[in-house]
């Protein structure tokens, strides 16, 4: 029995060192380390993959302590294509080629789980996997026996089990056709022969009947061509009535339209006179604006100095004295403001007048635009009304021209003449498909033909039998590989314990015949590994690991639990997920916590 686990870099497990009991339960939430721990002692037994390798550590490190005193110790790094180094280090020195040998004595296989059993139980292909697993290591044919039954030979991971029975189906397919040919064409050669048909004939018959119907589709689609076309254009004709008229009265109104906007140029002179006018009291409105602050702040900077409140200072509320050099500035302050309130006052005078003559432009627009702008707009809605109506008239007449010149193409000829029945093309139609399959029933069912295929049926019937009795032998010898408990068949119809099929069973005793499959199969290493045990009932489940904890295997059990939340009693935790608050291990981040019992 294995006593201590220790593990670094496999999967979820980093740096763990975990005392093993005869029953390991292993409970908490998804994808915290459970199925980790199963992984790190299939590693230590056997070579894996390097998905075992954690990404943060990119080395695999497992060493298991057995209370022999044996110690199994097996270390895999990335990136070396699985190849990893073992050592096994027991009390004195027996026999074995290596370590990896005396490993395989003792546990020759460690995928079959009694749950796969349990769930997989529903029908016999799944069962049949299950049973087919098993001869995964022990059931191994010699190369030429494989390659002597199928030129594809075994698939990459496929047992000798489940080769033997694809090839079985392949080939029992193969003779059963073969069967069937047989068969058939016995009867025909059996029939008389005497009365032969003239294939030459039933042919020359074909082609007439071939070239007929296509005349005839070829006329009934011209005809249905031309009485559409001939319907289209005297519908056309009426719409398209009046059409030149239509077009000289829009030129009318087009005419008139010209006319008005001609005399409406004054209009745009005046408004280019207004936009110019508009842009000059623009400039002189800016002017004002600008000029007028620039002179309130002189005025202001004069006030201070005669109050002799200095404005070179920021703070200008305090008293302080201007310098006496500075009368002289602000005499040239006040001589440059008089100047600019002359200008400015020039400005505002300029506004006024352009403000004036704004006015007087937009009156004068205002009142040229008055004049004909009713006329005008009545003029345009007639224009508008009469332009949609003449370019409808304008579109049917082009159609009424692709029209009058299919007419034109397929000429009189179709004009009154019977068009083809369309039922009568459809019965000759079939007429030719049963031409055709006479011709290829006479050339098939000749009696050169049928005693070439029947040598060749019976040729390949011979080979199959052959291929199926050497099958039938190699499934026997794989078959006595698999070593099943007292009491359970594998049959037809999937697994029966005491002839009741597995499926039937209840949870309770499903599992204990699983267990006792498993058993059977391992005698000498006295471990079951079982993952997933969510998967059964809570009510049985505590039952379940009293037994377990009664017999001479030891156990590793998973079980998915919610997160066991702070304060909780680990009792309870156990009794409501277990059914039993029997001792096992919560894990949860990698950290394995001992609990219960």
């Amino acid at each position: 029995m294995f006593v201590k686990l220790e593990a670094d870099g496999v999967k979820k497990l980093e740096d763990v060192s975990i005392d093993l009991d005869k029953v390991n339960v292993l409970i908490g939430p998804n994808g915290q380390g459970k199925t980790s721990v199963i992984d790190a002692l299939k590693f230590a037994i056997s070579p894996q993959s390097e998905d075992i390798i954690s990404n943060s550590k990119g080395v695999a490190k497992v060493v298991v302590h057995a209370d022999s005193g044996t110690v199994i110790r097996r270390t895999m790094k990335a990136g070396k294509k699985g190849a990893s180094s073992l050592t096994v280090k027991p009390k004195g020195k027996p026999p074995y080629a290596s370590p990896q040998t005396l490993l395989n004595s003792i546990f020759p296989v460690m995928g079959l789980d009694p749950t796969s059993i349990c769930t997989g139980s529903k029908d016999a292909k799944s069962q049949k996997k299950i049973i087919y697993k098993i001869t995964e290591d022990s059931a191994s044919l010699e190369p030429e026996e494989i390659e002597s039954l199928h030129s594809g030979g075994m698939k990459g991971g496929e047992t000798a089990k489940a080769f033997l029975d694809r090839v079985y189906k392949e080939v029992y397919s193969d003779r059963a056709k073969a069967n069937a040919a047989i068969k058939k064409l016995e009867v025909l050669k059996g029939q008389e022969t005497g009365k032969t048909v003239d294939v030459g004939e039933l042919k020359k018959k074909q082609m007439a009947l071939t070239s007929e119907i296509s005349k005839l589709e070829s006329d009934l689609a011209e005809a249905e061509a031309y009485n559409q076309a001939t319907e289209m254009v005297s519908r056309l004709e009426g719409r398209i009535e009046g059409l030149a008229e239509a077009e000289e009265q829009l030129a009318g109104l087009k005419s008139q339209i010209d006319s008005y906007q001609k005399d409406s140029g004054n209009t745009d002179k005046l408004q280019e006179k207004l936009e110019k006018a508009i842009s000059e009291l623009g400039k002189a409105k800016s002017f004002v604006a600008i000029w007028g602050v620039k002179v309130e702040d002189m005025e202001r900077t004069i006030e201070l100095g005669k109050n002799k409140k200095c404005p070179l200072f920021d703070s200008i509320s305090k008293d302080v004295n201007c310098p006496a050099d500075l009368s002289k500035e602000f005499a040239e302050l006040t001589t440059e403001m008089e100047s600019d309130k002359k200008k400015v006052k020039a400005e505002k005078a300029k506004v006024t007048r352009l403000q004036k003559k704004v006015k007087g432009i937009e009156k004068e627009i205002e009142s040229a635009s008055n004049d004909g702008a009713a006329e005008v707009a009545k003029l345009w809605e007639q224009y508008s009304e009469l332009k949609k109506k003449v370019e409808t008239q304008r579109a049917d007449a082009e159609t009424l021209e692709m029209y009058q010149a299919t007419i034109d193409k397929l000429g009189k000829s179709h004009d009154g003449k019977e068009m083809p029945d369309a039922e009568t093309i459809e019965a000759m139609k079939a007429e030719n498909r049963e031409l055709s399959y006479r011709i290829r029933s006479a050339e098939d069912n000749s009696l050169s033909n049928i005693e070439k295929e029947l040598a060749k049926s019976e040729t390949q019937k011979e080979k199959d039998e052959a291929i199926l009795k050497k099958i039938k032998v190699l499934q026997e010898k794989v078959s006595g590989m698999v070593s099943l408990p007292k009491g359970v068949e594998m049959t037809p119809s999937g697994l029966t314990y005491k002839g009741v099929s597995l499926g039937a069973l209840s949870e309770k005793e499903k599992f204990v015949v699983a267990i006792r499959i498993v058993k059977n199969l391992y005698p000498k290493s006295k471990l079951i590994c079982i993952d997933g045990f969510e998967t059964f009932s809570k009510d049985i489940r505590g039952h379940l690991l009293t037994r377990m904890a009664s017999d001479d295997y030891q156990y590793f059990v998973t079980v998915v639990g919610p997160q066991m939340t702070a304060g909780e009693s680990p009792e309870v935790y156990l009794k409501e997920n277990l059914g039993a608050n029997f001792p096992s291990f919560y894990v949860e981040n990698g950290k394995f916590t001992k609990i219960g019992g």
